[in-house]
């Protein structure tokens, strides 16, 4: 199991409704997508105050919880996504969407998610997937 962005927003921020059930889906998780690493880092860097968190907190947030190294698409894996999106399974930031959808099924994850609008796009590009 890996968690998308919302998973680690979520469990980052004590603010944030899902809080503790993101917390323990990232406590029983072993892999992150790097692409989820640095959407997250981006998010919680820029958000208005007093909700945005300082750099530094948050790489530690993601070195703390995910030491090992994050797993990404290779070279080919970019093309093929790039293919698939073009043939119409993912347009816009929904592209991003796909993105940890590809990488987590090759490499046999089980995306967990907050977000329900991105379900459709980890559906089109067959990754397994289930909303907390």
């Amino acid at each position: 199991m890996t968690p998308d962005t919302s998973v680690v927003i979520a469990a980052f921020g004590r603010w944030h409704a899902r809080h503790d059930s993101a917390r323990d889906a990232v406590r029983s998780s072993e892999r992150l997508i790097g692409h989820v690493a640095v959407e997250t880092f981006a998010v919680l860097t820029r958000l208005p105050a007093p909700r945005r968190a300082p750099a530094r907190l948050v790489h530690e947030f993601l070195d703390h919880h995910w030491p090992g190294t994050w797993v990404s698409l290779d070279g080919p894996g970019y093309r093929h996504l790039l293919d698939a999106a073009a043939g119409g399974q993912a347009i816009g930031g929904a592209v991003y969407d796909a993105l940890i959808a590809v990488a987590a099924r090759e490499h046999g994850e089980t995306l967990v998610s907050l977000d329900e609008r991105a379900v459709r796009t980890y559906q089109a590009f067959a990754a397994p997937y289930r909303l907390l």
